[in-house]
């Protein structure tokens, strides 16, 4: 027994292109759209029509001269060195440092494309397009590039960011990063100042101006509007830059939350008519369908396409074929000598307009059938990119009761990683600084398993006890004993009852340790509009660019949190099958040159295995490198964590 429903979606319809600038008449079968057929029917109308229709429009309206040309040229290498200058202020200044110069890529600034059209007394636009048409010439380039080199030798040798490799070298700096952002994104409603002060009381004052000078020399951070600020709990003197979570600049197609949310509706919505189905129909006939609308919605279509995939659904399409009536008539006879594929459809389907043709005489239907959600599962993960690569830690049953007998060997290595985290107290330790002290120690394992492996092993048993805590650096996680790990954790907190409008008392949970990350609270809690924000932007950019690196998604991120709070927001999302991730583990990575053939030999192999959520940590960078890929329904698993959040 078939059932049909109507879906009502919450997102407006998608509109053709030609729908954009104009609201196109319903025509019925045999008629031609009427901005198809020429207004003159003559025959000599007909020809101009085609002209017309076949006619390319110029890109330019304007002429430009050679000397204007470089004119332009000079004016825009003039506003672009100007941007490269960021004005600081005064609180975050150095001495004598009102303007900072750090490298070219930095910019706080865009070029003024009006005043450039003032200048030749032209459109913003006309001066832009030329721009971008001369900048493709190399000899504009190598202009470009040399005023480049030149600035950067003038003011800062090297072209270091300073403030990021300080960041990036200091595990207490990228800790301080973490919780300066955690205070920007905060929701102003649980916003405390006096707790935001009295958290990062734990650096020093030139510490804490080094991290926000770079948060705002990155671009990341702006002042705070005068309408926001005030003397109360809830005054912050910067806010995040509005460039940071806007994604036109990627150059990528990119969906809205509402898309996603809408995804998931659908879904819902296919599965309770299916489970209803089920419930009604007979044995031989238990499935759902459902007709798909013209100019479908991409969350419906995103459901379509990933319920074809997992094997529960699939697509039937039916055509009617138009009345012989509809052929012999005039207007249409004169619609089929239009050229190009307008005129090819319009011969072959009886001189119906394409955009007619598709209404009117094509439907398309869904049909879901009923299907296990484990086989969905199983078909989705076939569908993985190298779905048959072996697990980075295959680990059995026995190898695991092997793990835990006693062994001398096992207890000196204990002893001495219990030493060595206490030598490094707040600063923490990674993996590889653990494998390099332990090989110059000069002890002896007493078997054949690198001494890496046993090391992970016993990792993982004291951070399972809980004296251990893996937290993030600012590109390794890195290994700190509970003590020691003020500077990385946070604890729930109440509000005395004693506590005023101009004082406020705080009570904490030092029973309750969460590792910090930006995208939470001060208090622990996750700040879930933030999160969403953050994970949209990363899986639009998974979407369209699979296979894409870690360190990639990082700058596309704009470098808004750390490498490492990057992968461990990536973890996450493969966590809720969102995404997924794949080793490429290569000992001898080749060098690539332009100039030169390969150099890798016929012989070397590059061994690709499958991350696991959790097993981050095991990682060697140096050698490593992690690809992320789109999970299948990766716009219905993100848009039900949207609908499911609690935005308040």
């Amino acid at each position: 027994m078939l059932k049909r429903k109507q879906f009502q979606s919450d997102a407006p319809p998608a509109k053709l292109p030609s729908q954009k600038k104009r609201k196109l008449t319903k025509t019925g079968n045999g008629k031609i759209s009427p901005f198809m057929a020429p207004a003159d029917t003559s025959e000599s109308g007909v020809s101009k029509f085609r002209k017309q229709v076949g006619a390319k429009k110029p890109r330019r309206t304007h002429t430009w001269t050679f000397e204007e040309d470089l004119q332009l040229i000079d004016l825009y290498l003039e506003q672009m060195s100007c941007r490269w200058f960021v004005e600081v202020p005064l609180a975050l200044q150095r001495k004598e440092e009102r303007v900072a110069f750090r490298t070219t890529s930095l910019s706080r600034t865009l070029i003024s494309w009006k005043e450039l059209g003032k200048v030749f007394k032209k459109k913003p636009i006309e001066c832009m397009l030329r721009v971008n048409d001369l900048l493709e010439a190399p000899a504009i380039q190598a202009r470009v590039e040399r005023a480049k080199l030149t600035i950067t030798h003038m003011k800062n040798p090297g072209g270091d960011f300073h403030e990021e490799i300080a960041i990036r070298q200091q595990p207490r700096l990228a800790a301080l990063l973490c919780r300066a952002l955690q205070v920007i994104l905060h929701e102003r409603s649980s916003y405390y100042s006096v707790l935001a002060d009295m958290l990062m009381s734990s650096w020093k004052e030139s510490e804490v101006k080094l991290v926000w000078r770079y948060l705002w020399l990155a671009g990341i951070i702006t002042r705070t509007s005068q309408a926001n600020e005030g003397k109360d709990q809830k005054q912050r003197g910067f806010q995040v830059h509005s460039k940071v979570f806007e994604m036109k600049s990627l150059k990528i197609p990119h969906y809205l939350m509402e898309t996603f949310c809408e995804a998931a509706k659908y879904l819902a919505f296919v599965n309770e008519n299916v489970d209803e189905a089920t419930m009604v129909a007979e044995e031989n006939d238990q499935y759902f369908e459902h007709e798909i609308e013209v100019n479908m919605s991409s969350g419906q279509a995103a459901v379509a396409l990933s319920s074809m995939i997992s094997g529960f659904s699939h697509l039937v399409p039916s055509y009617m074929a138009p009345g012989k009536n509809s052929a012999e008539n005039r207007e249409i006879q004169r619609a089929m000598a239009v050229k190009g594929l307008a005129g090819h459809l319009s011969r072959q389907w009886g001189g119906v307009f394409p955009e007619d043709f598709l209404k009117e005489y094509w439907s398309v239907k869904s049909v879901f059938g009923v299907s296990d959600l484990t086989t969905q599962a199983q078909n989705i993960k076939e569908m993985e990119a190298f779905s048959s690569s072996a697990r980075l830690r295959q680990v059995s049953g026995k190898d695991a009761r092997r793990r835990r007998r006693k062994h001398a060997a096992e207890y000196s290595l204990r002893s001495w990683l219990a030493i060595t985290l206490a030598e490094v107290a707040g600063a923490g330790v990674t993996l590889n600084e653990l494998s390099s002290r332990y090989a110059i120690s000069g002890l002896n394992a007493g078997c054949n398993t690198p001494p890496r492996v046993l090391i992970q092993r016993e990792m993982d048993e004291i951070i399972r006890q809980g004296r251990v805590l893996e937290v993030n650096g600012y590109d390794h996680c890195r290994f700190i004993l509970r003590e020691f790990a003020d500077l990385y954790t946070l604890h729930p907190y109440r509000i005395s009852s004693d506590s005023t409008v101009d004082k406020v008392h705080f009570h904490f949970d030092k029973g309750s340790t969460v590792v910090a990350r930006p995208w939470l609270h001060l208090d622990g809690s996750v700040n879930t509009k933030m999160a969403l924000k953050l994970k949209r932007k990363v899986v639009n950019i998974v979407m369209c660019c699979p296979g894409i690196q870690d360190t990639a998604v990082h700058k596309k991120m704009r470098k808004i949190i750390s490498l490492q709070d990057m992968r461990s927001l990536l973890e996450e999302l493969m966590a809720d099958r969102i995404i997924y991730a794949r080793v490429f583990r290569d000992t001898q990575p080749p060098v690539a040159s332009v100039f030169k053939l390969p150099t890798c030999p016929p012989s070397h192999e590059v061994d690709i295995v499958i991350l696991s959520p959790g097993e981050l940590r095991y990682v060697d960078f140096s050698r490593d490198r992690i690809h992320y890929f789109p999970a299948v329904n990766c716009m219905e698993l993100l848009g039900a964590e949207a609908c499911d959040a609690d935005l308040g």
